[in-house]
């Protein structure tokens, strides 16, 4: 037995203990099992740790047992209840290895960077602006969907050469927009 087969047993084991002390009932953590040994085993292929996965791992594993299902079936399954599943079976086995899911850091630098900026640009509206905290959240969220918008649309010039100023401004136009015809700006 190799020494990742055996450290894969033993957070299997871990994860079964888990559910007991959770008082799960025993299908749910058959399945919860079973969808955690499959994980393992991908991972396992991709030379990922257990404590090392990152939530890309997550979706890519999905994605494949996604594509397996529509295989054996001819179409694809009922995706929220089903991906439900899989991601809560896989995320309970996350926390249990890495102490917490998901991890507080973010997934990559631009994801970092988007944070960075709607905590900035929270900083911005509420010291600067005057925004109440309600306002400052819907308008935190609004920016965080430009953002995304903006690195899929330009890279990550497009962000790099973005400031607080011109996210504001954006924000402003939108909402002015928003408010005159709700269809003209969905992003």
């Amino acid at each position: 037995m190799s020494a990742q087969s055996s450290c894969h047993k033993t957070w299997l084991s871990t994860l079964k203990d888990h559910l007991q002390r959770e008082q799960y009932s025993p299908r749910t953590a058959e399945r919860c099992l079973v969808v955690a040994r499959h994980f393992l085993a991908y991972i396992q292929k991709q030379n990922v740790d257990v404590r090392e996965a990152r939530q890309s791992h997550v979706h890519q594993f999905v994605q494949q047992e996604r594509r397996k299902y529509f295989r054996k079936h001819g179409h694809p399954p009922d995706y929220k209840g089903w991906r439900a599943v899989y991601t809560s079976s896989v995320y309970m086995l996350l926390r249990l290895a890495q102490g917490q899911w998901p991890p507080v850091w973010a997934n990559n630098s631009i994801e970092q960077r988007q944070q960075e900026f709607c905590r900035s640009y929270v900083q911005w509206m509420m010291g600067v602006r005057g925004l109440a905290p309600i306002t400052t959240a819907d308008r935190c969220a609004e920016a965080h969907r430009f953002l995304t918008w903006l690195h899929r649309r330009h890279g990550r010039n497009g962000i790099a050469a973005l400031t607080l100023a011109m996210l504001d401004r954006t924000d402003q136009l939108r909402f002015f927009f928003r408010r005159h015809n709700p269809l003209s700006l969905q992003i």
